[in-house]
């Protein structure tokens, strides 16, 4: 009867982990200092450009460019299911709200390294964007425009 509750007992246990072990795959964060990026036309809003930095395992930087701008230190949480409960400030609801656009889900791959953004618009269905990992030495076109002004003033 003994040997019994010792073999209930080790296969509960084993299932108890084997379950935490799998949630736990899916609660990862983004690697702190990884920044994504994705140029997208979406239906209304015209060609947007969104871009995520990961400042903390608490915090990342977030940036829309097009019709719609937002540049927005956000705070996250990570859950079980790789979601990122994110709270954006009032401004940037309100900007979200004058083009009729909601922010619905931010989520992240871990095994694909891939961020998502959920962005509902007028029409029927959120459009699911999956962002880009950028390695460092990638430079946006526009931080390359950037630099060239610099280069520019300051050779006068």
């Amino acid at each position: 009867m003994q040997f019994f509750k010792k073999s209930w007992y080790l296969l509960f246990m084993l299932l108890a982990l084997g379950v935490k072990s799998t949630l736990g795959a899916f609660g990862v964060a983004p690697p702190i200092g990884a920044k994504y990026e994705k140029s997208v036309g979406i239906p209304v809003l015209g060609k947007q450009v969104f871009s995520l930095q990961i400042l903390s395992d608490s915090t990342a930087h977030l940036v829309v460019r097009g019709m719609l701008i937002l540049d927005e230190i956000v705070p996250y949480k990570v859950t079980s299911r790789g979601r990122l409960n994110c709270s954006l400030s009032d401004k940037a609801l309100q900007c979200l709200r004058k083009v009729r656009a909601s922010l619905q889900e931010v989520g992240y791959d871990s095994v694909t390294d891939t961020p998502y953004v959920k962005v509902r618009t007028p029409l029927p269905a959120a459009v699911k964007i999956h962002l880009k990992r950028q390695n460092a030495a990638e430079v946006s076109d526009e931080e390359k425009i950037l630099n060239i002004k610099e280069e520019a003033f300051s050779s006068c």
